[in-house]
């Protein structure tokens, strides 16, 4: 079950543009539009590392006391939330009762709003 060649339209539309073919077949879409989809995405999930490295750079003067018990795992940046997986139980309960004061410190060092919530995960026991 191939693309029969005869409805593939190769011709360039307009000012060069490409149309793709959907899985349908019936409905076409601008390869520049996919294209700038595919590059958003990708300046999204950059923008996520990014911010990312600054934390674990700076993982020492964000968590203080609690850096060599925890560390920063992911960062989901459509809930703007923090991930941080700690050693212990314990250790989660530490961190969670100073998170407010770790968010103060993560917005001065990669932005306001950034990140607004931290996530502690503790190992299973």
């Amino acid at each position: 079950m191939g693309i029969d060649a005869a409805k593939i339209n190769t011709e360039k539309i307009g000012a060069g543009a490409m149309w793709v073919l959907t899985p349908k077949q019936s409905e076409a879409i601008r390869l520049g539009d996919v294209l700038g989809k595919v590059a958003e995405n990708f300046d999204k999930q950059q923008s996520s590392l990014g911010t990312l490295l600054a934390i674990v750079q700076e993982w020492d003067a964000i968590a203080g006391q609690n850096a060599a018990h925890a560390r920063p795992g992911k960062l989901d940046q459509e809930a703007k939330c923090l991930h941080v997986l700690a050693q212990s139980t314990r250790h989660a309960s530490v961190i969670r009762w100073d998170s407010i004061a770790m968010l103060h410190r993560i917005s001065e060092r990669v932005g306001e709003g950034i990140v607004t919530s931290i996530r502690v995960i503790a190992p299973l026991q």
